[in-house]
């Protein structure tokens, strides 16, 4: 084989090797959200506050999932801290969460959201705004 037909052909299968390994056009991307250690597929709990678990929100019901922005409904649950966060009591909260700014993460190379955003429906914690948006960290 010449020199020209051999590089076509490598360059050929190097195509198709690549090809196969991207997903078919239009097919979405998994997308995972980092649960502080882990990423993971749409968590039912996700921790907020990695360092000492006083705030998560659990029972996540997620829509969306794998488009630019993923929402969800849950609970959102914060430690009092009152009179310290050892002895605080843990009080529950309706929220709506909306996971966005996804991007390739270093160890895992998987494709995470990095900002949720929680927004309280009702009550909410003494001094808490709102809407508190939280970055999350790739892992």
């Amino acid at each position: 084989m010449g020199d020209r037909r051999v590089t076509a052909v490598l360059l050929a299968l190097a195509l198709a090797a690549a090809a196969a390994a991207l997903p078919a056009a239009g097919a979405p991307r998994r997308v995972y959200l980092s649960n502080c250690t882990k990423p993971e597929y749409a968590p039912k709990l996700l921790v907020l506050a990695c360092a000492d678990v006083n705030t998560y929100v659990q029972g996540l019901t997620w829509t969306n999932w794998n488009a630019a922005t993923a929402t969800a409904r849950g609970t959102f649950v914060a430690n009092t801290c009152t009179p310290n966060c050892a002895a605080g009591h843990f009080k529950r909260y309706a929220a709506s969460l909306t996971a966005s700014a996804a991007k390739v993460c270093g160890r895992s190379r998987k494709l995470q959201y990095t900002k949720v955003v929680v927004t309280l429906n009702g009550a909410r914690p003494p001094g808490m705004p709102r809407r508190t948006a939280y970055a999350i960290f790739c892992t």
